[in-house]
């Protein structure tokens, strides 16, 4: 009896350890899958999956969404980035969209026509808004010339293909940041503005390195509402030396004696009107907070503006008092993690955590490197034109050859045995109409080879020297990316 409840228990140990097997073997499978293909970005164009997806699926639309074409309706494009290419629910996807849109992102990527929200209300919904790719995201990360040498994908039926990850031209996930939640990993990075990344770009083309001192010289946060980072040092100091750390954002704060109000502006983005309500709501400031109030308008472009009015019972002297002790309900811990995923075309996924220096290195070693490879496409193609219009003139200088062959049974043969060219050669000259041939002139000619060879070598000459193109190119589009920032020393206002 004793060795039969032996067995009995051993076999439930068994199954027990069986089952907890399958089941960490399911949560990391699951956990990994969040991680690559939900809440974190690819470093190089700064892209979670969705957010890719649907811009892709605005690429591929027919006629394609153009920042200077027609609106679309925002379920259109909801429905093909499900159908295609995202195959998740239609409402995680609208809100990725919306995220993209202003004023929730700091570079806009989606231009949104209708109600796409702010703090005090939701946007729309995708039946009733419209929307294009922005400018930003149709010339500087979705680049037409630079989607020749990136990678793709099948979708996930087969039934199509889509990029590993775009070939961005601007630091995307520095200047949007990102906050992504996953199976025990948090992505946070703040966005920054482009003044203080192109300096430390231009340090890394020049061989330097960005060390944790050298980074708070340059760095300047920018969240789409201008909150103040109101950290001390030694936490700064601690997130660009680890790449983990909390970091502190607070509004401006301003009193208004007369009206016993406190005027609260740029609030940290991390707020909705709900937060705000339940915040104020707290029992410790029921002696002197009577109401929040939205002052909200277009005399502020859109800014989120909002009034705590103070109760009568608090007098004219004690305004400020009471303001010190409701402002921190508007400040936002932000917890700050530098991680980001490195996409392959064989559809791996490196995750990796680095430091701000790190990544801001990264990203430069990366877009020289597709600076060189686009260059090197560029000469190819040339090569070819050039190949093609040297074979045109021996065709213009050879007419009668060419005439006389289309009266015999192969006329491809007779021009590769009396032109002494390959049979493509000879097929690509008679797949030229005639009257075309006939109008063609060895001067036209040798001055199409010139352009073609002036614009080859300087593709070879970017080729050999990728850095300062980097440079000038990104230069001469800031003004797609810049929007006004405030120092990172700034405190609250008194």
């Amino acid at each position: 009896m004793a060795k039969a409840k032996l067995k009995t228990k051993t076999k439930s140990n068994k199954s027990d350890a069986s089952l907890l097997g399958l089941s960490q073997n399911y949560i990391a499978q699951y956990g990994k899958f969040v991680i690559e293909q939900r809440a974190v970005p690819d470093f190089r164009d700064g892209l979670k999956p969705v957010q890719r997806r649907i811009l892709w699926a605005s690429r591929r639309m027919s006629p394609p969404l153009k920042y200077n074409g027609e609106y679309k309706k925002a379920a259109r494009l909801v429905g093909d980035t499900m159908g295609k290419y995202h195959p998740h629910g239609d409402s995680s996807i609208y809100a990725a969209m919306v995220d993209m849109a202003a004023p929730h992102c700091t570079v806009p990527m989606i231009d949104g026509q209708g109600n796409w929200g702010t703090i005090t209300e939701n946007a729309a919904a995708y039946r009733y808004t419209e929307c294009r790719p922005t400018k930003y995201a149709d010339t500087c990360l979705m680049p037409s010339e630079y989607m020749n040498i990136t990678n793709y994908i099948p979708n996930y039926d087969g039934a199509d293909e889509e990029p590993v990850y775009f070939p961005a031209l601007y630091p995307n996930l520095l200047l949007n940041g990102v906050f992504g939640i996953a199976v025990g990993v948090t992505a946070g990075i703040p966005p920054l503005h482009i003044d203080g990344l192109m300096h430390m770009i231009e340090m890394v083309i020049a061989d330097k390195t960005i060390t944790p001192k050298i980074a708070t010289k340059y760095l300047r946060f920018n969240y789409p509402y201008k909150p103040h980072c109101t950290s001390i040092d030694d936490d700064i100091m601690e997130w660009l030396t680890t790449g983990r750390g909390s970091l502190v954002f607070s509004p401006t704060v301003t009193v208004d004696e007369d009206k016993k109000m406190m005027i609260v502006t740029n609030l940290p983005n991390f707020f909705n009107w709900d937060t705000i309500i339940k915040r104020l709501s707290q029992k410790k400031f029921d002696r002197v907070v009577a109401m929040p109030v939205d002052m909200s308008d277009k005399r502020n472009r859109g800014v989120p503006t909002f009034g705590v009015k103070f109760k009568t019972t608090v007098s004219r002297d004690d305004v400020h008092d009471a303001a010190k002790l409701v402002a921190p309900v508007f400040d936002i811990t932000a917890r700050m993690s530098t991680v980001y995923n490195i996409r392959h075309a064989d559809e791996s996924v490196d995750f990796k955590t680095s430091t701000l220096g790190e990544l801001i290195t990264r990203w430069t070693y990366y877009r020289v490197d597709l600076e060189k490879r686009f260059q090197q496409y560029q000469m190819d193609k040339l090569s070819e034109a050039i190949a093609q219009q040297e074979l045109m003139m021996l065709a213009v200088a050879n007419k009668k050859i060419i005439m006389q062959s289309l009266d015999q049974v192969d006329p491809a043969k007779v021009l590769v045995t009396k032109l002494k060219i390959s049979l493509e050669q000879a097929n690509y000259i008679l797949d030229k109409q005639i009257r075309s041939l006939s109008r063609m002139s060895g001067d036209e000619i040798r001055h199409k080879i010139t352009e073609l060879s002036s614009a080859s070598k300087t593709a070879k000459k970017h080729f050999n020297n990728p850095e300062p193109k980097v440079l000038a190119d990104m230069n001469a589009g800031l003004k797609l990316v810049e929007t006004p920032t405030l120092p990172i020393k700034n405190r609250r206002a008194k």
